[in-house]
């Protein structure tokens, strides 16, 4: 078993990309108390490595490849290695035969970064719906935007997606949404609907059916190996129909080829089958019927050793084969807990509860009602009571803890930003050093829309729902292959709008149970808090309907615990405890009055800026531990854990060797009632500043930790405030480029219904 990393040879880790994370700085140590980082700079000092010690960095990263081969896949310049990526490779080879999709002639041309498909519906396609609406199945429901043409008249579409959780078989039966049907009968027809496999078609009523329909969508070749789906994002590549895809392996001894083979299309009585090929054996055909349904279909097949040429053919009806996740890797893997080789790694999970208050828990003075089961967990781990979050809102927050970076320095402050490509984060860190890595989520902003699948093999994600997320989770255990997993589990079922099963409330009893519904709380809220001010609790009517509110926000946290709970269980029997390093964490908590402010990403008083943070792992003793920390100390806390050397570039520290204790940033980052104000704690005191530095409340932690004393008036404080300028300078110098996210229409619905709806309120 590897041990932790020391801090002092974090200091000197290779940086293991040569094209992302450069001209960082790392800023540790204290305000008083000079960092132990070369040239002994201080807090917020321009810190810079001497120039030897950039060209070790040099070195290191160029023998990196090498190294990762010897270590991670356990084999020497003369062997192969033990796993193998075949996802990226040369570009897909289309065929020449006529292709067809039921009654549709379906046409393939070589277009920039992959290909196009041209598919003509003649009228026997379609079926008559009355009122001038038809229905067709659409050829190659994947790719990009689709245009449809009838006659010379382009037509004006829309493109829903559908959730995996939706599909399958019983799509056939799935309607139109009212909306949609009503935004068909509003257009000046004709007018196209295009959801999941199937194609609507609205034309005036009483006229001519359709003659023929021309359909045409660009369809990325993912010659980069990086597939990107409705609702996931993997390592793979398509194989487009009647053509093929070949790669060059050469492949060692007792090895198998892994794959998830998923197909697009729904076709009444279609087939298509993959045909795998080796020179010219046949190593194995897997047919698939098109019925509207996309569970991938785990693939293990044996593979001679030696050198390979492999082909992967499609031979059928022309939909869409893609291949998720295709390895070499060894036959034999046993599991997490009992590998058939000598050099095992730490697994690694990380939970991630969204909107939870640290006082959810009991370790934080929460009820113990509340959460049973991860209260257990933090019985059985060390504690870390004084964590606090870089930024209250979701996407701020994951952007930061991700990257090892506050917001200001990657760039992610807005509704629409994106954590930029350039970005060095966790799940790429431990890419490299070997690990699978995968991510269950609940879409919302961690999607990878705003740049969170970086460095994820498998990035799943959905609408909040606990079956799916139970679901996914398995799915991902059961593709174990042997590497060592880092797995993210990211779940919004404490968010607003907040959800509780009925077992759940008959649970909790009749102090949790709410007096009003959700919907009238919130215009309740509204109206009684009008003229309260920001800063000071709300008292009266107000106050005792937040606390009511607060009551339906402790019911969906208590759901939340029931579906950790069974995560763990699943983790658990799959051998993910014994020697896997696990942290639970939120990314912020939630208000209710107590500060003037409702919800998250309205303040930064604690009750949105602390979080809980829990690590279990081998040899690590069950504590309580007060030293100060922020989730920007996540990244190199969990490679120090899991025997991996931190990456230079990341801000944080290890909280198992703290170097000092540096001030602790929150950020607001949006505009609510009039302020964007940043919380920085050091030492117990804790100071609040507006946008342009001012302060404007201060409150000394030690004695009073319910923010209930405001001091901002004492000198002590303003003496604090002039010695954090240097510091606070620092962390607001941008390192990274701001990057848009683009979105869907659906997508922009989901951050809607979790409360995103852009109006800087939460």
């Amino acid at each position: 078993m590897k041990t932790a990393t020391s801090a002092a040879q974090e200091t000197d880790a290779p940086a293991w990309s040569a094209s992302k994370g450069q001209g960082r700085q790392r800023l540790t140590g204290d305000l008083d108390v000079a960092s132990q980082l070369p040239g002994g700079a201080g807090f917020g000092a321009q810190v810079r490595p001497a120039r030897r010690q950039v060209l070790v960095l040099r070195a290191m990263r160029a023998l990196l490849p090498t190294l990762l081969v010897l270590v991670a896949c356990g084999g020497g310049s003369e062997e192969p290695a033990r796993w193998q990526d075949l996802s990226a490779g040369p570009a897909a080879t289309l065929g020449s035969d006529p292709l067809t999709f039921g009654e549709a002639q379906v046409q393939l041309s070589p277009a920039d970064g992959g290909w196009r498909v041209q598919a003509t519906l003649p009228a026997s396609s379609f079926e008559d719906l009355g009122g001038g609406l038809y229905r067709a199945s659409r050829p190659l429901p994947t790719g990009g935007e689709l245009e449809l043409t009838l006659g010379d008249r382009p037509v004006p579409t829309i493109d829903l997606h559908v959730g995996r959780e939706r599909r399958g078989p019983a799509l056939a039966q799935l309607e139109p949404p009212r909306s949609a049907l009503n935004w068909l009968a509003r257009q000046a027809r004709p007018g196209g609907l295009a959801i999941g496999p199937w194609l609507y078609l609205a034309l005036p009523a009483g006229g001519p059916a359709p003659d023929r329909l021309v359909l045409e969508v660009a369809v990325p070749a993912s010659d980069d190996g990086r597939l990107v789906l409705s609702d996931l994002t993997a390592d793979g590549f398509h194989v487009p129909p009647g053509g093929s895809v070949t790669r060059e392996v050469d492949v060692p001894q007792g090895s198998v080829l892994r794959f998830q083979l998923l197909v697009t299309g729904q076709l009444s009585g279609g087939k298509v089958t993959l045909v795998l090929e080796d020179g010219a054996e046949e190593l194995g055909r897997w047919e698939r019927t098109l019925d509207g349904g996309d569970e991938p279909l785990p693939v293990s097949v044996a593979v001679p050793a030696g050198e390979r040429r492999l082909r992967f053919r499609a031979v059928g009806d022309a939909a869409l084969l893609s291949l998720l996740l295709p390895r070499i890797g060894p036959a034999e893997v046993g599991r997490p807990d009992a590998r058939p080789w000598d050099e095992p790694v730490r697994d690694v999970v990380l939970m991630l509860a969204d909107t939870y208050r640290a006082d959810n828990l009991a370790a934080w003075g929460g009820d113990p009602a509340i959460a049973p089961r991860l209260n257990r967990l933090a019985d059985e781990s060390r504690r870390f009571l004084e964590v606090r979050t870089p930024s209250t809102w979701t996407l701020p927050s994951h952007a930061a803890f991700l990257s090892g970076m506050y917001p200001p320095q990657c760039g992610v402050a807005l509704e629409m930003d994106r954590l930029p490509d350039s970005a060095w984060t966790l799940a790429e860190h431990l890419a490299r050093a070997g690990y699978r890595t995968a991510a269950v989520t609940d879409r919302g902003y961690v999607s990878q829309a705003f740049g969170m699948a970086q460095g994820f093999e498998w990035f799943a994600e959905g609408e909040v729902d606990v079956a799916r997320t139970v679901a996914e989770v398995q799915r991902v255990l059961a593709m174990d292959d042997g590497r060592p997993l880092f797995l993210f589990v990211q779940s919004y079922r404490a968010h607003d709008p907040y959800r509780c099963e009925p077992w759940t409330r008959k649970r909790l009893g009749e102090r949790f149970a709410p007096r009003h519904e959700l919907e009238e709380l919130l215009k309740k809220v509204g109206e009684a808090s009008r003229g309260e001010e920001r800063g000071s609790p709300w008292t009266g009517e107000a106050e005792r309907l937040a606390r009511d509110y607060e009551r339906h926000y402790r019911g969906a946290s208590a759901d939340l615990d029931a579906c950790f709970g069974v995560v763990l269980d699943r983790l658990d029997d799959a051998g993910l405890r014994d020697d896997t390093v696990l942290c639970l964490t939120s990314d912020h908590g939630e208000s209710f009055g107590h500060h003037g402010v409702m919800g998250h990403g309205s303040g930064v008083w604690d009750d949105q800026a602390l979080v809980p943070f829990l690590l279990r792992a081998p040899g690590l003793e069950p504590a309580d531990d007060l030293h100060p920390g922020s989730l920007v100390d996540l990244p190199r806390s969990l490679c120090s854990l899991a025997g991996v050397p931190g990456h230079p570039g990341w801000l944080g520290q290890d909280l198992l060797a703290p170097r000092g204790t540096p001030p602790v940033f929150s950020f607001q980052t949006r505009e609510v009632l009039g302020a964007t104000d940043v919380a920085v704690v050091h030492r117990g005191q804790k100071l609040i500043l507006g946008a342009g530095g001012e302060l404007r409340h201060a409150y000394d932690l030690n004695e009073d930790p319910a923010e209930a004393s405001d001091l901002a008036g004492q000198e002590r404080f303003t003496d604090l405030r002039e010695r954090i300028d240097r510091a606070l300078e620092a962390i607001r110098t941008p390192l990274l480029g701001r990057e848009d996210s683009v979105i869907s229409a659906e997508h922009r619905a989901n951050l809607d219904a979790l409360g995103y709806g852009g109006d800087g309120e939460e």
